[in-house]
Parts: structure tokens; sequence; C-alpha cells
């Protein structure tokens, strides 16, 4: 089997593993959404649109399904003949559909919504922000948090629990640096730890930040799975 066939065996399959799994999730997050409407309806949260509402369960979820995906996946696909190249290569563009999926899924979702509720949505970017910045945001921001979450799962299956717990440390910086790009909800814990604090970023320096973090993570993710030994269950 060729190289690029089994590239795209590893990212049809794997991009079909997760979207099955995110269709639970996304019906989760949009009942959560509708009972806290009936039941809690003067929560400033839910002024947000459906997809800034979105945002923070779909970024712990994809943190999750980065974790999960190396002791899910690896094994399986290397015993199918499958190299730790194609491997990677699969993973990362699955993820990277998964998360223009969602992103696509809860756009629609929020746009009904508005239709029917007549709302004033806010978004988690400043409510000036246009549609487009706002689908890149998501989009960039679930997709690094699963590539976190990926680089976990390795550093964990290549050395264990003290380098996992590295890894853990790694990836607590890049969960910074990813939120303080776009929402800042950690200003207050990097001041903290570093006494030093961020401001705000045009959307565009974000985006930018976000794929230099995006490259350097995946480079990180290449370089720990290389040569990794594959464990037989």
């Amino acid at each position: 089997m060729s190289t690029t066939t089994n590239a795209r065996k590893v990212t049809l399959d794997t991009y079909w593993f997760l979207m099955k799994t995110s269709l639970w999730f996304t019906f989760t997050v949009l009942l959560i959404y509708v009972a806290l409407h009936i039941f809690l309806a003067h929560v400033d949260v839910l002024q947000q649109n459906f997809l800034s509402f979105a945002v923070e369960p779909a970024k712990i979820y994809m943190l999750v399904m980065g974790i999960l995906s190396v002791f899910a996946f690896l094994t399986f696909f290397m015993r199918q003949g499958v190299t730790r190249k194609d491997y990677f290569t699969g993973t990362a563009l699955s993820a990277f559909f998964v998360s223009i999926t969602l992103m696509i899924v809860f756009s629609v979702l929020s746009f009904i919504h508005q239709l029917f509720a007549e709302v004033e949505p806010t978004s988690f970017i400043g409510d000036d922000a246009s549609w487009f910045a706002l689908a890149t945001a998501f989009t960039l921001n679930v997709f690094l948090y699963y590539i976190v979450g990926w680089l976990i799962g390795a550093g964990f299956y290549r050395y264990g629990w003290i380098g996992g717990c590295l890894y853990i440390l790694i990836a607590l910086l890049l969960v910074i640096t990813i939120d303080n790009l776009w929402e800042f909800e950690l200003d207050g814990l990097l001041k903290t730890l570093t006494n030093v604090s961020m401001e705000e970023f045009p959307t565009y320096l974000s985006v930018i930040g976000s794929l230099l973090l995006c490259g350097i993570s995946l480079w990180m993710i290449r370089a720990s799975t290389k040569r990794i030994e594959i464990k037989v269950k």
C-alpha cells in the first residue's frame, strides 16, 4: 500500500471515528444550551451566540480526543502496516477537518438560533468581530487544543508518567499562550506566574501566532512519535 493511500486511510478512518463521537458531543452541548435558556435565561453567558457558547466545551472535547488519539490509534494503525509518518500526517489532517466541520455545524445552529430567538448575540472575540474572524478563531482554537492533547498523549505513550508530566507542563504553557492570543482568560494566571500581562492582539496577529503554535506543536509531536516504540497490548 502506497504512502499516499496509507495517509488517506488514516485521515478518513480517524475523521469518521471522531465525527461519530462529535455527534454525541454536539447534541449534548445543544441540549445544555437549550436547558440553560429555559431554566436560567438571565445568565450572562447565554447572551453569546451558540458558536461562542460552544467554543469552551469544544476545546475541552478536542483536548481529550487528542490525548486519547495516541492510545486509541497509534498501535492499531501500526499493526495495519501504516508508517509513523503516515499516522502523523493522517491524524493531523483528520483533526483539522473535524475542527472545520464542528465550526460549520455550530455556525449553522447558531444562525438558526438567532433567527428564532431574535437576540443580539455577542462573541468570544468581540462584539464587532466578523463571522469569518469568529469562524477562524473557533477553528484554530479547537484544532490547537486537539494538538495540545495529542502532544500530552504522545509524551505519556513514549516516556511514561515522568516524561508525560513534563509534556503536561509544556501543554500548559501552550494553553496559556493560546488563550491569551484570543480570549485572555488566563491573563491573571500568566501575570501571577510571570509578572507579565498580555495585551489584546489584532485578529491577524492572533491568527499568525496560532499558526506558529500549530507548527511548533506539530513538530514536537512528530519528533516524539518519529521513532516511538509501539506497545503491544
